[in-house]
């Protein structure tokens, strides 16, 4: 049978920073796009910190950290 390949949204590991605020460990909650005779994709990513409520989107998750890190640095 011939085969094709095609983008297909899995569940896999990634690594994601701990939150900057509290330390504790974010959930990331995905959008997937499905349409009818395509392939799904990832719409959207965001990183939301069960314990203290911090969300940002995915993209913008470890700048936030990083500019939290600088700010505590300065002090």
């Amino acid at each position: 049978m011939k085969k094709e390949k095609i983008d297909v949204v899995t569940t896999q590991k990634q690594e994601v920073s701990i939150c900057p605020y509290c330390g504790a460990t974010p959930i990331v909650e995905v959008e997937i796009n499905k349409k009818v005779f395509e392939s799904e994709t990832v719409s959207h990513e965001e990183v939301i910190c069960p314990c203290c409520g911090l969300s940002a989107p995915r993209k913008g998750w470890d700048a936030l950290g990083e500019g939290i890190d600088e700010a505590i640095a300065k002090d």
